[in-house]
Order: C-alpha cells, then structure tokens, then sequence
C-alpha cells in the first residue's frame, strides 16, 4: 500500500524538501552499486543485491539528510552548534537543556550520552488514515558515525500535523569538534506498511487548520492519543468513518 505524506515547509527559499529528504533507492551507498555476483567455480554466489530484505528497505525508505554544513562542539558540559544557516535547522536537547537543567531521560540513563535534536521547517500530516514512520540509523551509508540515530516510531496522521525531526545521541565524555557536511544522512526512516509520497501542501492556514493546531502547541500525550484512535491501515478495515481531506487547490 503506498501513503502520501502530506508536507508543508516554512524554511529559506534557498532550500526545499530533496535538502531534508530522499528516497533512498536515488540515494543508494556507493559500494550497493559496485557490489556484483561473485564468481566461484564457474557458478555465481547471490549478493545483497538479490537480498529482498535490502531490495524492499530501499524501496520503502527515506534518507533524512543534513541540510548545510554543522559543526557540533561538544563535551561534558554540554554542547553548542554553529550552522552554515541558521534558517536551516535549529537545535535543542532533551538530555541537556540550559534554562530548566533536566534530562527528559531520567536519571539511571547513561550520562554521557546527550541528546541532540534537529528539528528543520517541515511539518507534516496525512489525508489518509494512520500510518507508521520508523526512525533507524543510516549504517549503510556510514559505519563510523559518531552521531547515533535514536531508534524510534512516529505515527503520521490526518487530524494532527507533527515536525518532521531527528532525534540522535553523541556521546559527550570527552570535548571534542564534530563536522557534519551538507547532505549527510542523518537517519534511515522506513516504511513498514508500503512506499511513502511526499506531497507539498503550499496552504498554510489549511495545514493547520486541518491538523487542529492554530495558535496553540499541544502536548506529545495528546498527539499519542490521537494515534490510538486512528488504527493503521489495513485492507481490509471497514470501519474508517473520516473522509479523506481535500489539500488546497
């Protein structure tokens, strides 16, 4: 089953969604396309090029990508992060936070791992019924990346519009200067239940209307309930009463 996600951007003229997010089959890691059949004995030996556990994870995943260069200094006592531009990306942390110092991670999460969060000028919706976005680690296209991709799950439903962000961990023991350049994946996010569209929806005001979000932030408790109440997609449910929502002409 393929999903539209229905997108709206706030960000610079100068970038757009492909300087966030592409598919990830347009942005296959080098050494997959080298890869070939090796030879043994006159018979050829399968690769991870026959492998449908790789052929149906490309088809049904994204790459979210640095948008411009990022340099990252950190160290115990925290971090600090210097963009290209600063209309880019912002960021904040859930383990390290200035003016109220907490850690949303409790206390016997591991200290020297911090949070950094990356939220970019992406919301988005969908005009269908719930279905999941999973958060993975990029190592495929990097095996010694330094930032850890937090592994996680985000419903993406159709009376609700979230931030399209991303959650990574760095470990922050030891003070150090930490270069992140344009286009860098940042995090593999996969599709379970089919390929994903992004679609642009350039109203503003209807985004937001219809994701029942004007003039008000609500909290994640009530973004979770609203995921229970939206099953996921199943061929053959029945029971869906919300039409399918109009995007703007």
């Amino acid at each position: 089953m393929n999903h539209d996600v229905l997108y709206h951007y706030t960000g610079s003229e100068e970038y757009s969604l492909k300087d966030y997010v592409v598919p990830a089959l347009k942005a296959l890691p080098d050494w997959y396309k080298n890869v070939e059949a090796e030879k043994f004995e006159d018979t050829k030996h399968v690769s991870v090029k026959t492998c449908v556990s790789f052929l149906y994870m490309w088809q049904n995943s994204y790459l979210i990508k640095s948008p411009c260069e990022v340099e990252l200094v950190v160290g115990p006592s925290g971090y600090e992060c210097y963009v290209a531009d600063e209309n880019a990306v912002r960021f904040q942390s859930h383990t390290h936070e200035e003016i109220e110092p907490r850690s949303q991670m409790g206390t016997e999460f591991d200290p020297n791992w911090m949070n950094l969060k990356w939220e970019f000028p992406l919301s988005v919706m969908t005009n269908e019924h719930r279905f999941d976005l999973v958060w993975m680690q990029p190592f495929y296209w990097d095996q010694q990346q330094e930032l850890v991709t937090a592994p996680g799950l985000l419903p993406i439903l159709p009376d609700r519009a979230t931030g399209l962000n991303c959650n990574m961990f760095v470990n922050k023991s030891v003070d150090r200067t930490i270069t992140i350049p344009k286009g860098f994946p940042l995090a593999m996010v996969y599709s379970p239940s089919g390929p994903v569209r992004f679609v642009e929806e350039p109203n503003y005001d209807y985004f937001m209307k219809t994701s029942n979000m004007i003039g008000r932030i609500f909290p994640a408790k009530e973004y979770y309930l609203a995921s229970k109440k939206c099953p996921m997609h199943n061929s053959i449910t029945n029971d869906i009463d919300k039409p399918k929502l109009k995007g703007s002409d």
